[in-house]
């Protein structure tokens, strides 16, 4: 009997697109040459890596008692609502968490400016000679799952798991305090990386970028990472729409910050404005009916 069925159909879910991501990177390379060798290369290794440990927890929801410590800090496959430790791993926390996550770093990126991640110009053919769309979804979608699960789901989940082994034979119990205090401290090596060490998502994307020059990038990239892999382990739930969407937006150059904040800005000074108008004169002549 299955021991996790919410986890196997979104852990099989996940191992699907992250197989389909496979196959349209050799698809890409192969027939259509529209994608550097090193960045499939590079993409390709890391899905499989994404797709090796998407395979193992999916294999552990069906068996849940084989590995229940393991399976237990996966936001990927655990069953977060029956876990009380995780203080936002109710579908409406989760709702909120993600929405306001995901519309913090849209707004910041289409409004502000705010770039976290530099467009990758080794993507190929496909970036600015290439269809517009192509190149949105290759700077996107392989980087918001396999990046994502490998750096802020696995790596964090192995820590915490290894964390809460040793903890466990000293008697310390789990809970939302517990959890939560060693959720924001494994979550910061990760985030940031130590050589070959610890492999973080920060050093990862400045050793691409060329060294540890750009200290403004490394800083926002840890950041991002960090508060990314604090609400997988919070919420309980793999939902990788932050990463993609501004990787997305930056690649079709949606960057209307100026205009589009002015002209909310002005509808929002317009239609008070005129409501008002309108109230004041329904006012006035009112008063004149009744003088």
């Amino acid at each position: 009997m299955v021991e996790n069925k919410a986890g196997v159909v979104w852990g099989g879910v996940v191992v699907a697109l992250i197989i389909l991501i496979i196959a349209q990177l050799i698809f890409a390379e192969k027939r259509l040459g529209g994608l550097s060798e090193s960045f499939v290369n590079t993409f390709f290794l890391l899905e499989c890596a994404a797709l090796v440990f998407a395979l193992v927890f999916l294999v552990f929801s069906f068996f849940g008692d084989v590995s229940e410590l393991l399976q237990l800090f996966s936001p990927l496959c655990a069953d977060a609502e029956e876990q009380e430790f995780r203080p936002l791993a109710s579908w409406p926390l989760r709702i909120f968490v993600f929405a306001l996550w995901v519309g913090s770093i849209i707004f910041g990126v289409s409004f502000l400016g705010v770039q976290i991640f530099p467009v990758d110009s080794d993507i190929g053919n496909f970036y600015g000679t290439g269809s517009q769309v192509s190149s949105a979804y290759y700077q996107s979608i392989p980087q918001m799952f396999g990046e994502d699960l490998v750096f802020m789901v696995a790596l964090p989940t192995i820590g915490l798991f290894g964390l809460w082994a040793l903890l466990s034979a000293f008697g310390v119990e789990l809970n939302k305090v517990s959890f939560t205090v060693t959720v924001l401290l494994v979550c910061i090596p990760f985030s940031i990386g130590a050589g070959y060490l610890i492999p973080g998502f920060a050093l990862a994307h400045e050793e691409v970028q060329g060294g540890t020059q750009n200290t403004d990038f490394f800083v926002s990239a840890a950041t991002f990472s960090y508060f990314q892999s604090v609400i997988y382990q919070l919420t309980g739930l793999f939902l990788p729409v932050a990463h993609g969407a501004h990787n997305f937006v930056v690649s079709m150059k949606w960057f209307f910050g100026i205009a589009l904040g002015s002209l909310a800005l002005k509808l929002a000074l317009f239609f008070p404005a005129k409501w008002l108008n309108r109230r004041c004169l329904r006012w006035v002549r009112l008063r004149r009916l009744h003088c």
